[in-house]
């Protein structure tokens, strides 16, 4: 730094907020204060000594720079909107203010450079425009008198000019040592004259500076720059120096220090600002984090000390009048909190207080106190105790506000700062009442919300099919429970006697039921209260009277659980459900004690064996649709005929399932059976059978019927259908139907004519006969069943009969749901007669 005119600047420019550069009358920068490096990055030794477009303007921009110095080297203020260059390289637009800066004792001067971010406060550029005048000023160094003073003689010589600046005409000045100190300002006399008494001690220089005050009560300020005199043996002969009116630049300094403390003043309102908006942030976070009033008001607590005092207490009251107030306290040094909470065992609230709590709770409205001293505490209407209680808090300032909300004083919170912080201000009692308010509308949100919830569950519980009751304990002077209040119980339910909600709420438990004591159930419910655990009784027994003698007998479900300080039960009447699981169960009994019938019925209707017969491979499948009842209408039988070495073949189905199906499948199996072995020829058989089943009335299911007769040789075979699907045959790798004449179904009709139909056969052919189960789908013509089904019996071996009709049934129906009965009787005829296969017979209970 040039110079010790620039001192003064070093700490002055240092404290302003803004960047600021003073540069020589050649545009070399000679200081730079801390705002300028914040802002452009550039450190005081990057850029002192160095010409200043050097280091801050952009190459674009040095035209414009050249102008502003041109502007300042003719002495003028320049100001406008400039771009300046960052450290790392980047630009920077700022408003530009220079301003010279006179220097003292030499025509050429300084320049002071102020620049601030455009985003910064236009207000900005105004202040330090008027505070480079102030200290153009305060340095603007004018006249110099000097004096000479003759310790000898004692006399003094005074300059004319120095006669001005003490306010005297030319010539008018005394000359005496005494006339200089009456000249001074009595403030400053003593000062100077220390000053001047250590210079001629030392033999040295001194500078005094003083308050000259002149004959008309004019008082400047002045600086006198002294030295010592001395002769060759050095002793003191005197003292000589000049002096300079300093006013403007006293003035100039003293603004500049009220400016400085203004700024700091205003830094700190708008930390103190920053704060407090911090505070009202935290407060809103412990207000939306709080689950219920009381941490909600542990939360305001804890967020109030150290942001709005050095404790703090939140005072509620309870929604119940009769019910004491409710107090959460917090303070910054939690040993203090203990010695709070003993103040306020030993002395509890008192609502006739004067003052306080009381008092706002009552609706005095907020209480602020700026100092809490020695004399205040004295004079509280409070015992002893107290007092000595609250100075050992080191109670300094307090502010108690309401806790308000629509309906009035919820509460009420006290903020106190102790010894040592500072003392409230009007702008703290605005920000707690802020508090107080925010926390009230918690409070009856709170409360609403509650209350709302609570109409809710209410709603929701009178909306339950199933009883609901809640039920408050009654206990002796020794707190245990010795019966259940009825506090609520769901509309439009009723328990065993048939009694509403509106003639049990309100009632004693063991008046409703007496015989809860014996069963257990009254210290099962009271176990769920003390010990709070639920309690779940299936299907419960109770048969008893009540106490007006009404009956209640049946069976319920219960469920307790603990609710606040009582339980809540829900019940539901099972006895419904255990009388028609009884009937359910008797039911299946019959249904078995049926299904066993039907089995035997089975075992009637069904051959056990099959024929052995030379050349003819035969297999069998019979599969029920409903694996509970394995008998139903569909049935198959093959045997020998003695009398003409022929073999029968009989596949038919009975309209229904169960039992009655059954009866009459046995029936018509063993007439065509009987009539069979007769010799007689199929459409005969069939003439017969139809007569007989007929005859036992018109509310006999009908039966659909086909009876082939294999000839001896095995060359031939025929048949008759009574309303039945037609044989498949294949030969080769073709399969299809049977041309047949197709009669009505046995029992349609008493008198029916059937006629027999033929067909020659070949070794190596297959001969299927079957139900409705194999080929009938629902939504399906039965010509695409029967295409399917002959495709499929094509597509597979042609023998053995077995593997014939595996592949068969497995492929049109695996996976499939049937809704019919299904009976398969397969015949191949084995090229080879001496390698006839056993008769395979297949018969599941499970449908495929």
């Amino acid at each position: 730094m040039a110079g010790h005119e620039l001192l003064p600047l070093r700490a002055a420019i240092d404290a302003l907020p803004r960047g600021v550069a003073v540069t020589d009358a050649a545009g070399i920068l000679r200081l730079w204060n801390r705002s300028a490096r914040e802002l452009l990055g550039w450190s005081e030794d990057d850029v002192v000594g160095r010409f200043c477009t050097d280091v801050v303007v952009p190459f674009a921009d040095r035209d414009m720079a050249e102008e502003v110095l041109r502007s300042a080297i003719a002495g003028l203020p320049w100001q406008g909107v400039a771009t300046l260059a960052h450290r790392d390289g980047s630009s920077v637009k700022v408003l530009l203010y220079e301003r010279p800066l006179p220097k003292e004792g030499s025509e050429e001067g300084w320049w002071i450079w102020a620049f601030e971010d455009l985003r910064e406060r236009q207000g900005v550029a105004r202040r330090l425009g008027e505070l480079a005048d102030r200290l153009r000023l305060a340095l603007d160094a004018g006249g110099l008198g000097t004096w000479r003073w003759d310790r000898a003689t004692g006399r003094t010589q005074w300059s004319p000019r120095l006669e001005e600046l003490f306010g005297l005409d030319h010539g008018a000045f005394d000359g005496t040592f005494e006339g200089w100190v009456e000249r001074l300002h009595p403030d400053d006399r003593a000062q100077s004259l220390a000053a001047v008494d250590q210079a001629i001690a030392s033999r040295g220089s001194y500078v005094v500076n003083h308050r000259a005050v002149w004959p008309d009560g004019t008082v400047r300020w002045l600086e006198g720059r002294g030295a010592v005199t001395v002769d060759d043996a050095g002793t003191v002969t005197g003292t000589i120096g000049c002096a300079a009116d300093v006013t403007e630049r006293v003035l100039a300094t003293e603004e500049l220090r009220r400016a400085l403390d203004a700024l700091e003043g205003a830094a700190a309102a708008e930390r103190l600002n920053a704060e407090r908006l911090e505070f009202l942030v935290h407060l809103n976070d412990a207000i939306d984090s709080a689950t219920d009033e009381r941490s909600l008001m542990t939360n305001v607590a804890f967020s109030a000390v150290r942001r709005l005092g050095d404790w703090c207490s939140v005072t509620v009251m309870p929604e119940e009048d009769d019910e004491p107030p409710v107090v959460e306290v917090a303070h910054v040094d939690p040993e203090m909190v203990a010695l709070a909470q003993e103040l306020q065992v030993r002395y509890p609230y008192d609502p006739d207080a004067t003052g306080g709590v009381a008092a706002v709770l009552r609706g005095g409205g907020t209480e602020f106190i700026a100092e809490l001293d020695e004399s205040f505490i004295d004079g509280l209407d409070a015992p002893e105790g107290a007092k000595e209680v609250a100075r050992e808090l080191r109670l300094h300032s307090a502010i108690t506000v309401p806790v308000e909300a629509g309906h009035g004083v919820l509460g009420a919170i006290l903020f106190v700062n102790v010894a040592g912080s500072r003392p409230f201000t009007h702008d703290d009692v605005a920000l707690a009442q802020v508090v107080g308010e925010r926390v009230g509308a918690a409070i009856e949100n709170m409360r609403l919300r509650e209350r709302l919830h609570r109409d809710q569950f209410r709603r929701a519980l009178d909306a339950l099919l199933d009883q609901v009751t809640i039920c408050r304990p009654i206990r002796d002077e020794a707190g245990d429970i010795v019966d259940f209040t009825v506090e609520y119980m769901n509309a439009g339910t009723a328990d065993g006697a048939g009694r509403s909600a509106p003639e049990l709420i309100g009632q004693r438990v063991l008046e409703l039921y007496p015989g809860w004591v014996e069963l257990g159930l009254f210290d099962a419910f009271r176990a769920v209260v003390d010990r709070q655990e639920p309690l779940v009784l299936e299907r419960q027994r109770y048969e008893g009277t009540t106490a007006e003698g009404r009956p209640i007998d049946g069976w319920w479900t219960l469920q307790v659980v603990p609710f606040e300080d009582g339980y809540l039960a829900a019940a539901r009447d099972e006895t419904s459900a255990v009388l028609a699981e009884r009937e359910l169960r008797q039911a299946r009994s019959e249904q078995e004690r049926t299904r066993m019938a039907v089995e035997l019925l089975q075992a009637a209707c069904l051959p056990d064996e099959l024929p052995r017969v030379d050349g003819l491979d035969i297999a069998v499948r019979y599969e029920p649709a409903r694996a509970e009842m394995p008998v139903g209408g569909d049935w198959y039988d093959v045997f020998s005929l003695p009398s003409c070495g022929d073999v029968g073949v009989v596949v038919a189905d009975v309209a229904g399932h169960g039992d009655e199906a059954a009866r009459t499948m046995v029936q018509v199996r063993n007439v065509v059976r009987a009539l069979a072995l007769e010799g007689l020829e199929p459409d005969e058989v069939l003439r017969r059978a139809n007569g007989a089943i007929a005859a036992e009335g018109d509310d006999r299911p009908f039966v659909t019927c086909s009876y082939m007769v294999i000839s001896e040789d095995q060359r031939s075979a025929r048949w008759a259908s009574a309303g039945h699907y037609p044989p498949l045959l294949r030969r080769g790798d073709r399969a299809a139907t049977l041309d047949q004449v197709v009669g009505l179904p046995l029992g349609v009709r008493r008198s029916v004519s059937y006629e027999t139909s033929g067909v020659g056969l070949e070794r190596g052919d297959v001969m299927v006969l079957f139900t409705d189960g194999l080929v009938e789908r629902r939504g399906e013509i039965i010509d695409v069943g029967l295409e399917r089904v002959c495709a499929v019996l094509a597509s597979g071996p042609a023998s053995p009969a077995d593997e014939v009709l595996s592949h068969t049934v497995e492929g049109l129906l695996a996976g499939r749901r049937r809704d019919d009965d299904l009976a398969v009787v397969g015949l191949v005829l084995v090229e080879d007669r001496g390698g006839s296969q056993p008769a395979q017979i297949g018969v599941t209970s499970e449908p495929s």
